[in-house]
C-alpha cells in the first residue's frame, strides 16, 4: 500500500535503475534513500501485497483520451510484418490525432525498419537486451516450451516470443510526464480507422493497471493483450514483482504458458493482475475481421491470428494451409451469414501504405466514417417488418409463421 512518500521514493528508485541499468538496483536503492532523506532497512516478510488484486487499487483521476500509441518491433521482422507495421503507422498518422507514436525496438539503429520508423517521425526506443531475455530461451528449451507451439506459433522461436514480452518493460521506457500517465498499446498487425476515444474503453475511472478487449465475443470472456490501455504509474509500481514472477523458475518450467490464463505475456498479465483489470466485451478499440457484426464503427481493426495475407489466401481459394490454430477463425468468413472478412480486408487495403499517401476517390468513400447500416438497407428492413405486421393482421402469413407458439 502506497503513501505519497513511498510513491515518491519508488519513482526516484525507478528513475535511477532506468539510468544505471537493472544490475545496479542496489546502488539505485541507496541513491533513492539518500535523496529521500531516509535509510534502507531489511524486512523478514513482505510488506506489500503479492498480487495487485488483493487490495483496492489506486485509480487514476483523469479520463482523457490517450495521446500516445506505443508498439513493439524487431530488426528481424519479416517483410510482411514490416509492411503491416508501416501501414499501422501510416493509418495512425492519417486518421488519428495522436501526439506521440513510440516504438520499443529490439535491434540496431541500422536496421531497415528502424530507419523507416525514424523517417516517419516515430520515436524509437532501442531496447536490445532486456534483463529477462535469457529466461525466454530457457523456457523454450523445456519440453513444455516445445509443446506450447500448439497454442501459438510464437513458441517456435525464442526471438519471436521475447519480442512479445518486450511490452513488460514499457512502463520503464516511457516517461509519464511526456507521454502521459495513460497510454495506448497496440500490436503492429492493426489499422487505425478513427481516433481512439476514452469512452471506447468503458465508463468509470482510468485503469489502475490496464484495460483489455475481449479475446472473443462468445463466452468464456477473457482479455486479449493485442490492444491495451496502460497506466504507466500503476505498472511501474508493480513492475519488479510482475517481472520476477513472470520469469520465475516455476513459470519457466511451464514454458511460459499460464494454464487457463493463456499463453505468453497475455497469460502472464491475466494471471498476475487477476481481479485488477477490466475486459471490454465488444471492444471498438480491438475489432476483428472475423466478428460477424457488420455495422460497427471501430477505432482499431486488429488482425489477431490470421494476417491480411492469410485472409487473401483463404478468400481467394488458395491452397496454402494456415497454422492449425487459425483455420477455425478463417472458416467464419465463409458462407452466407459469415463474418464480413472481405469487407474489412477491402478497407484495410485502402489505407495508406506509406505516411502521406492519398487515397483514391473510391477508397476515400470506403473509408468515410461509418454511421450504421446504409440507408437503403435500413429502409428495406423497415418495409419488411411492416409487411410482416400487415400480413399477420390480415391472416395471410405462411402456416409456419401462424403457429401460436411462434412470436413475430
Amino acid at each position: 500500500r502506497h503513501t505519497e512518500a513511498a510513491a515518491a521514493f519508488n519513482e526516484r528508485w525507478l528513475a535511477r535503475i532506468t539510468e544505471l541499468g537493472p544490475e545496479f538496483a542496489d546502488v539505485a536503492l541507496m541513491a533513492a534513500a539518500a535523496a529521500s532523506g531516509g535509510t534502507v532497512a531489511a524486512a523478514d516478510e513482505a510488506i506489500v501485497d503479492e498480487r495487485p488484486g488483493a487490495a483496492p487499487a489506486l485509480a487514476a483521476r483523469r479520463r482523457q483520451p490517450p495521446a500516445t500509441w506505443v508498439f513493439l518491433a524487431t530488426a528481424d521482422s519479416s517483410e510482411a510484418w514490416a509492411a503491416m507495421a508501416k501501414r499501422a503507422v501510416a493509418s495512425a498518422r492519417a486518421r488519428t490525432s495522436l501526439e506521440h507514436i513510440v516504438c520499443v525496438f529490439r535491434g540496431g539503429r541500422d536496421a531497415a525498419l528502424a530507419r523507416w520508423l525514424e523517417g516517419a517521425g516515430v520515436e524509437v526506443l532501442y531496447h536490445d537486451a532486456p534483463a529477462w531475455a535469457g529466461r525466454v530461451s530457457e523456457a523454450l528449451s523445456t519440453k513444455a516450451g516445445r509443446d506450447n507451439v500448439r497454442f501459438s506459433p510464437l513458441y517456435e522461436s525464442a526471438s519471436a516470443l521475447a519480442a512479445t514480452f518486450l511490452r513488460v518493460d514499457i512502463p520503464l521506457l516511457l516517461d509519464p510526464r511526456k507521454h502521459g500517465e495513460i497510454v495506448l498499446y497496440a500490436d503492429t498487425d492493426v489499422a487505425f480507422l478513427r481516433d481512439v476515444r476514452r469512452e471506447d474503453f468503458g465508463a468509470g475511472a482510468d485503469p489502475a493497471y490496464f484495460t483489455m478487449g475481449a479475446e472473443f465475443m462468445e463466452p468464456p470472456i477473457y482479455g486479449n493483450a493485442g490492444v491495451m490501455l496502460l497506466n504507466l504509474i500503476g505498472l511501474r509500481r508493480t513492475y519488479a514483482a510482475f517481472a520476477d514472477w513472470t520469469f520465475s523458475d516455476a513459470n519457466v518450467r511451464r514454458g511460459l504458458h499460464f494454464g487457463k490464463f493463456g499463453p505468453g505475456d497475455q497469460g502472464a498479465y491475466a494471471e498476475f493482475y487477476e481481479g485488477a483489470f477490466a475486459v471490454v466485451r465488444s471492444p471498438s478499440f480491438n475489432w476483428r475481421p472475423y466478428w460477424r457484426a457488420r455495422w460497427a464503427d471501430p477505432a482499431i481493426l486488429h488482425f489477431h491470428g490470421p494476417k491480411p495475407d492469410d485472409y487473401r489466401e483463404a478468400l481467394g481459394g488458395g491452397a496454402a494451409k494456415p497454422p492449425l490454430a487459425w483455420r477455425a477463425i478463417l472458416k467464419r468468413c465463409r458462407g452466407r451469414g459469415g463474418a464480413p472478412c472481405a469487407d474489412w480486408l477491402r478497407i484495410y487495403d485502402c489505407l495508406p501504405e506509406e505516411v502521406g499517401d492519398v487515397p483514391t476517390p473510391a477508397c476515400a468513400a470506403l473509408l468515410a466514417p461509418r454511421r450504421g447500416p446504409p440507408a437503403g438497407a435500413a429502409f428495406a428492413a423497415v418495409l419488411f417488418l411492416l409487411g410482416c405486421w400487415c400480413s399477420r393482421r390480415l391472416g395471410v402469413l405462411p402456416r409456419w409463421r401462424r403457429s401460436p407458439s411462434t412470436a413475430l
